[in-house]
C-alpha cells in the first residue's frame, strides 16, 4: 500500500514538473491529465513511441517519398493571351506587345459585332506592324459597305413612300443612318460634307420639336458646314429650349471663331437659362464666359 502511495505522489510531481516545463516551452500540456490518472503508463504511452523512432532513427518523414508516392505530369503553364486580351486595354497591347500579340488581340476582338471591333480596334489603323493595319482595314471596309448598305435601302423606301402619309417615319430613319454614318469615322471630309449638306437639306422642313434628336444633328452639321444664314435662322428662344450640350458647344465655337459677340452671349445667355445638367467642363464654360468679364476677349 506504501508503495502505491509513493507511486501515486513521484507520478504527482512529475506530471506538474512536466506540465511547468511546457507551459514555460508554450507547447500543449493536454496530455497532463492522462498522465496524472494513468500513472507511470502515461508516461510510457507517451514517450516509448518517440524513444522507438529515435533508436530507429525514424523520427522525420521521407518527404521525397511522400511527394514521388503518386505521379504527377508536370507541365509548364502558359497564359492564356485570349482572356487576358479580353480586359486589357488595345493601347496598352499596341504600346507594349510585341506584333504577334497585337495580331492576337485584334483577332480576339473581331469575334465580336462587327460596329463593337471597330470601335475597340480602330487605334490600331496607323499601327507599325503591317497585319495588324490589314486588320483593321478589312473591318472598317466591311463597315463602310454596310453603313452604305443601310443608306441606299433608306434612301429607296423614302423615295418609294414620301408621297405617303407616313413618308415622315421614312426621312426619319433614312436621317438616322445618314447620322450614324456621318458619326461613324469611316468617312473622308469631302464625302462628310456631302452627306451633312444631304442630311440638312432633308431636315430642313420637319418639325423641330417633334424630332429634338434630328434638329440637334441639324443645328450642328450647318455649324461644321459653316453655313451662317440658316444658323442664324436657328437663334430663337423657342429652339433653344431643346438644343443638347453638344449643339450649345458648337454654336459658341462657330460664333467665337467668327468674332460674332452679340449672338455669342445671346447663345451663352440661353445655355445658362437652360435646364441641362452640365460636366464640369460645361460649368467651367458659363464660369469663364460672363459677358461682364469677357467683353473685351470678342471684338
Amino acid at each position: 500500500m506504501d508503495i502505491l502511495w509513493t507511486i501515486m505522489i513521484v507520478n504527482t510531481v512529475l506530471t506538474a514538473i512536466w506540465s511547468i516545463v511546457r507551459i514555460i516551452r508554450k507547447r500543449d500540456a493536454k496530455y497532463a491529465m492522462i498522465l496524472f490518472f494513468v500513472p507511470v503508463f502515461g508516461f510510457v504511452l507517451y514517450y516509448l513511441p518517440r524513444w522507438i523512432f529515435m533508436i530507429r532513427k525514424q523520427a522525420g518523414y521521407d518527404r521525397d517519398s511522400l511527394v514521388n508516392r503518386i505521379p504527377v505530369e508536370r507541365t509548364v503553364e502558359q497564359a492564356d493571351l485570349e482572356d487576358a486580351f479580353r480586359v486589357a486595354p488595345i493601347q496598352d497591347v499596341l504600346v507594349a506587345g510585341n506584333d504577334m500579340e497585337k495580331r492576337q488581340i485584334l483577332l480576339s476582338r473581331l469575334k465580336k459585332n462587327i460596329d463593337e471591333s471597330y470601335d475597340s480596334i480602330k487605334v490600331a489603323k496607323d499601327d507599325e506592324d503591317s497585319e495588324s493595319v490589314h486588320y483593321v482595314s478589312s473591318v472598317r471596309m466591311e463597315l463602310y459597305k454596310k453603313y452604305y448598305t443601310e443608306l441606299d435601302s433608306a434612301r429607296k423606301l423614302y423615295e418609294e413612300n414620301k408621297t405617303q402619309t407616313d413618308s415622315q417615319m421614312a426621312k426619319e430613319k433614312l436621317l438616322h443612318v445618314l447620322n450614324a454614318f456621318i458619326r461613324s469615322d469611316l468617312l473622308q471630309k469631302v464625302e462628310m460634307d456631302i452627306f451633312m449638306d444631304e442630311y440638312c437639306e432633308r431636315f430642313q422642313d420637319m418639325n423641330r420639336h417633334k424630332y429634338p434628336d434630328a434638329y440637334n444633328n441639324y443645328v450642328y452639321f450647318l455649324c461644321v458646314l459653316r453655313r451662317e444664314e440658316e444658323i442664324h435662322m436657328e437663334l430663337i428662344e423657342e429652339n433653344a429650349a431643346i438644343w443638347e450640350y453638344e449643339t450649345y458647344n458648337q454654336l459658341l465655337s462657330f460664333y467665337y471663331n467668327k468674332n460674332e459677340k452679340e449672338a455669342f452671349f445671346w447663345i451663352m445667355k440661353q445655355l445658362r437659362k437652360s435646364k441641362l445638367l452640365l460636366d464640369q467642363k460645361g460649368m467651367e464654360l458659363v464660369r469663364f464666359w460672363k459677358e461682364e468679364d469677357a467683353n473685351h476677349v470678342i471684338v
